[in-house]
């Protein structure tokens, strides 16, 4: 009888890989996947077989989208060298509560609950927005935190992480998954929308679903020659911009600008990455290291990869052309812009194998700043939106 028990079990196994690539995991044997009825809402899902925590943005986030915390009575202060209170709040809530809150933002004179949702296996959680908009939506995924959701193990702040990402707002709604910054062991994740839409066949960014399966430890590029090389040009270098090219044009997509200055001015500064990167670390609050294989877990993008290992900012000339923190430089007395525009004019963001290796796993997500083409989903703004850690990627596709 156990035999044959099994070898039933090993049977569903294997026609629930068929179906899916995976076996679809425990939010689908709760019935947490499931869409709600009614209401319009963003809907957490742990699909994960340990414990997540979902995180969005302090400064961002509304009201109504934060949980209730403990500390939402304690009075705070703003000002001087603490313009958003946050050291005010960090003192007075470890003094009362003996637990590192993590940044809590000081508004009203309270401190301010952080939007953390601590989701168990398997289980759920929905946040009603029913009208309105919700102009910033940035969140990301974290394990190992405390009951606040802070001094996490890993996913403690949105810095070498990647994100989930969208923005209700003049009737629609946009959204994306984000692997600029990192890819992390606990980042896969994947949205979809529900509700009442308008459905389009043939193009895949209006109402479609978008995932990404990507294993740090297997996958990222580690500086071997055995993923994708880079296509480049490489930070030390970059394209030519012919003098006069005209960006923007007609104020598509950003204010129109010109350069006027030589082609060549990008080629002459910059670190080199090249072609094949050692990109896997271990990075927890401490700071990031390169790790052998098993203690891997972040995949450092381009911006990432040079601000940690050179230590320096993403508006250095080390770093700015990986970085683009959309900022004017001038060279030889001629004004640069690093916006969308004159980033991928210079080709080194998308030149990377980072981009390379993981766009050949996850075709949907953003790999480097700006990269909006390939990445950017969109519905009506009357659809709810789903976020699901660990997803079952029949559902939440990462390639066509």
């Amino acid at each position: 009888m156990k035999s044959l028990t099994l070898l039933f079990g090993s049977l569903a196994l294997i026609f629930l890989m068929a179906k899916g690539g995976q076996a679809e995991g425990p939010a689908y044997e709760t019935g947490a996947d499931k869409f709600p009825n009614s209401g319009r809402l963003i809907h957490l899902v742990n699909n994960c077989r340990q414990t997540r925590w979902f995180k969005f943005d302090g400064r961002t986030t509304p009201h109504f989208a934060r949980p209730r915390c403990p500390y939402a009575n304690v009075g705070c202060s703003r000002g001087g060298s603490d313009p958003m209170g946050i050291v005010d709040c960090g003192k007075k809530i470890r003094q009362q509560f003996r637990v590192d809150p993590g940044v809590v933002y000081c508004i009203n004179g309270r401190c301010n609950c952080n939007p953390n949702y601590e989701i168990a296996s398997g289980r759920d959680i929905k946040i009603n927005f029913p009208n309105g908009d919700w102009t910033s939506g940035t969140g990301w995924l974290a394990e190992g935190c405390n009951r606040f959701g802070a001094g996490c193990t890993i996913g403690d702040s949105a810095a070498r992480n990647s994100l989930f990402e969208f923005t209700y707002t003049r009737g629609n709604v946009w959204y994306d998954i984000s692997a600029v910054n990192a890819w992390t062991t606990i980042s896969p994740v994947g949205m979809r929308v529900f509700g009442p839409r308008a459905n389009s066949s043939n193009n895949h960014f209006w109402c479609g679903a978008v995932g990404c399966n990507f294993d740090v430890r297997s996958q990222c590029p580690d500086g071997s020659g055995r993923f994708k090389a880079a296509p480049g040009p490489d930070g030390n270098t970059a394209h030519r911009i012919p003098t006069g090219t005209v960006f923007n044009r007609h104020n598509r997509g950003g204010r129109e600008w010109i350069w006027k200055g030589p082609a060549d001015f990008a080629q002459h500064f910059g670190t080199r990455q090249g072609r094949n990167t050692n990109r896997r670390f271990r990075c927890d609050r401490g700071g990031c290291r390169h790790a052998p294989g098993h203690e891997v877990n972040t995949c450092l993008g381009g911006c990432d990869y040079c601000t940690t290992v050179l230590r320096k900012s993403p508006n250095s000339n080390e770093c700015i052309k990986y970085c683009c923190p959309d900022i004017w430089r001038n060279y030889r007395g001629f004004p640069y812009r690093y916006d969308s525009a004159g980033c991928r004019a210079l080709g080194v963001q998308q030149g990377t194998d980072y981009t390379a290796t993981l766009k050949s796993h996850c075709k949907y997500v953003y790999t480097y700043a700006y990269e909006d083409h390939t990445s950017t989903f969109q519905c009506k703004a009357s659809v709810s939106l789903q976020i699901m850690a660990c997803p079952n990627y029949a559902d939440f596709p990462s390639s066509d």
